[in-house]
């Protein structure tokens, strides 16, 4: 594929993520079902900009190997945006009511930092020469963005926990 179609596809695809960035951004800390749906449309605009760009990747690569060091964090990190949404679509009301433990807020928010930094970290590995070359991540890159998605996975399952076991009145 051309250098301008590349170039395009990328850019629409950080567009993308960049939006569904600042919609939670602006959305944070609300706790109105409309304020919930915001990040939900938030989290919509991250995850479809991810497997864009996890399909992209993955059908410029000619191994699976490569393409488990390149789309692989990518294909985590988007499995995990899916299970929060998930997570945010059973339990709207009951967010939104307020009856939730103050622990949610605080997973809640982890979650959406460690979603950032390992976007930041593909981000990073994806100007460097040697993804422009060969669309593979260097496996520092890939790793560092694995290890944020493990952690980020045990705290999406807290947070599930919390929201299905710690009810509160209000």
């Amino acid at each position: 594929m051309s250098g301008l179609n590349r170039d395009l596809i990328f850019k629409l695809t950080y567009a993308l993520i960049a939006t569904g960035i600042i919609i939670i951004l602006c959305t944070i800390g609300s706790i109105s079902s409309g304020g919930i749906v915001g990040t939900m449309i938030g989290y919509s605009f991250i995850t479809a900009g991810i497997l864009v760009l996890a399909g992209y990747i993955i059908g410029n690569l000619s191994n699976l190997i490569q393409a488990f060091f390149s789309a692989g964090p990518l294909l985590m990190l988007a499995g995990t945006i899916m299970f929060l949404l998930n997570l945010l679509n059973k339990n709207i009301n009951r967010i939104s009511t307020g009856n939730t433990s103050s622990g949610y807020y605080t997973f809640s928010n982890i979650c959406l930092i460690l979603i950032i930094l390992q976007l930041i970290i593909f981000y990073d590995g994806t100007t460097k020469k040697q993804f422009q070359d060969t669309y593979e991540l260097s496996k520092v890159s890939s790793m560092g963005i694995y290890l944020l998605g493990v952690i980020n996975i045990i705290s999406a399952n807290t947070l599930g926990t919390i929201l299905s076991s710690y009810i509160t009145d209000g």
